[in-house]
């Protein structure tokens, strides 16, 4: 019933999920916080620093605005946030935090540009520090607005900013090059046609060539992931899928070698069937191979950018 790697027991690997408890928190908080792309930070407060030598600032006939005006200023940070979303979903396989990822690079964009934008008025004066309580006073909810007004004036300048170099695949320092976005590009692409075969749903009869050469052709890339122009913690959260997929082309390798579909279809049911279907000797199959299901079960269930 089994193929002659069958007998060499349960394959042991370094990490047995996917994007789950059992991850470093290394690479949770590569996917929560966007570490990989920490420079994205540095470059969209860039255009604050222009308030530092006068090249960047309010017009001094412009009062600060009240607080519901101020929400109505909210395009450019929704335009912003946008774009970081479209170019962070392009740097990751998995969609995983993606949206929350976006959010918070763009607050910390405008916090960045609001704290340099305060140190350059009080580096000139124009505002004062005040040590003492109550820090919550008339003049410091207008300075707060007046830094708000100010980092959301940056944010349209960083949005071009965006638009000009980020979304052209230029390579910047602190980002993963465009030779990388390129190999994720085709990971994602290949995992798309796996993620969306029968093989999940149903034992197939005969795999279709366009699924072994995905399968193929995400092994390859995969097998040169350590090479990819990015942190270790960022290449090491692409560990999961390759193990995943090896175990995914060793077990439709093994269905495909049985002819006959009553023989075929319990192999099948081992790693894809609901636990309910299951006969008592394939539910002992099953434990035997928890890991291999386990991890075609974190594959399918992962949230992939596909």
């Amino acid at each position: 019933m089994r193929s002659s790697d069958l007998g060499n027991g349960v394959r042991k690997t370094r990490l047995t999920t996917i994007y789950g408890a059992n991850e470093p928190l290394v690479v949770l908080a590569d996917h929560l916080l966007g570490l990989r792309g920490w420079a994205l930070i540095l470059y969209g407060a860039l255009p604050a620093n222009l308030a530092v030598i006068g090249a960047l600032k309010l017009d001094p006939g412009i009062e600060a605005p009240g607080w519901p005006i101020l929400g109505l200023l909210a395009l450019p940070v929704v335009i912003t946030s946008l774009l970081i979303r479209n170019r962070q979903r392009e740097w990751y396989v998995s969609s995983a935090f993606l949206n929350a990822r976006s959010v918070l690079i763009t607050i910390l964009i405008l916090l960045c540009s609001m704290a340099i934008y305060g140190a350059a008025q009080l580096a000139k004066g124009t505002f004062v520090w005040v040590g003492a309580p109550p820090f919550w006073t008339p003049q410091f909810a207008l300075v707060l607005r007046e830094s708000i007004l100010f980092g959301v004036a940056s944010l349209v300048v960083s949005s071009t900013l965006f638009m000009v170099l980020l979304t052209k695949g230029a390579d910047l320092p602190g980002l993963p090059s465009s030779k990388t976005v390129e190999t994720l590009a085709v990971i994602r692409q290949e995992l798309r046609i796996v993620m969306t075969n029968t093989i999940w749903t149903r034992c197939p009869e005969k795999q279709e060539d366009t699924f072994k050469n995905s399968i193929n052709k995400l092994t390859e890339e995969l097998e040169y992931r350590h090479n990819l122009n990015l942190p270790s913690f960022a290449r090491l959260s692409l560990d999961p899928l390759a193990f995943a997929i090896d175990d995914l082309a060793k077990v439709t390798n093994e269905i495909e070698e049985i002819e006959s579909g009553d023989l075929r279809m319990p192999i099948w049911k081992v790693y894809f069937a609901l636990d309910e279907e299951l006969t008592p000797s394939e539910k002992e199959e099953r434990q035997r191979w928890s890991e291999r299901r386990n991890s075609l079960q974190s594959l399918k269930k992962t949230r992939w950018s596909v």
